[in-house]
């Protein structure tokens, strides 16, 4: 009880940082007398980057003790553990595009509005300062704080399987639809490809031994490979 408790109160701490960190940083530097509207807009981003790296560190420390344990069973077979993963990020591909493909067409046929899941691919686009802090934040960094979040988070709250894998999924897509601005149809059509990414990452995480770091390199393998991967097969 006391861990789940525990559990509740460290996910709901994360979760509001991550949701109002970002706009509470530059309300921050204009206390520190900075004008936001005075810094370029590649300095905002950087600011931005340090600013999700702090949360990562945070991260890391509440979870610190599964994630390295968790790591270090991983190494010890990590080529073949990397092939799983490779193998995994393709079925999570497929799945959360055609399960996208389904929320449109359904959405279209209700008359709102569906926002594709999309990442870029950023093998097309220009390499500067921009695309690199783009890709570490989008990349690495938010995928990798909202895995161990939204797993290792439910998981000490729930013991059952099956109903942490669920909330898992239910959680991440709760704080995405926190994000989408449209009437109630909309934000549930919306959400359902998050409900299925991270219900899947949930289910390879109960599935191979309750290890965060399958779950891990299939989402950055999805951030960085899914928009190539797309354009291969359609």
């Amino acid at each position: 009880m006391k861990r789940a408790l525990m559990g509740i109160i460290k996910l709901v701490l994360v979760v509001l940082i991550m949701l109002y960190a970002e706009s509470y940083c530059f309300e921050f530097l204009a206390w520190l007398g900075i004008n936001a509207n005075s810094i370029t807009p590649v300095w905002q981003e950087i600011i931005i980057l340090l600013l999700y790296i702090l949360i990562l560190y945070a991260v890391f420390i509440i979870y610190r003790d599964d994630l390295e344990n968790d790591f270090y069973r991983f190494r010890r077979n990590w080529f073949p553990n990397i092939l799983m993963s490779i193998v995994f990020f393709a079925v999570i591909t497929i799945v959360v595009w055609v399960v996208s493909y389904l929320c449109e067409v359904t959405a279209t046929a209700f008359g709102t509005e569906f926002i594709t899941l999309n990442y870029l691919n950023v093998f097309k686009q220009a390499v500067d300062l921009t695309t690199v802090i783009f890709i570490i934040k989008n990349v690495f960094i938010l995928p990798f704080i909202y895995c161990t979040v939204y797993i290792l988070g439910i998981n000490e709250i729930f013991t059952d399987k099956k109903g942490a894998v669920f909330f898992s999924g239910l959680v991440g897509a709760i704080v995405a639809g926190l994000g989408i601005n449209g009437d109630l149809l909309m934000i549930i059509f919306n959400v359902i490809p998050y409900f299925t990414l991270y219900f899947a990452l949930a289910y390879i995480y109960r599935k191979n031994n309750s290890n965060i770091w399958y779950s891990l390199t299939s989402i950055i393998l999805y951030t960085f490979l899914a928009s190539v991967l797309i354009e291969k097969i359609t």
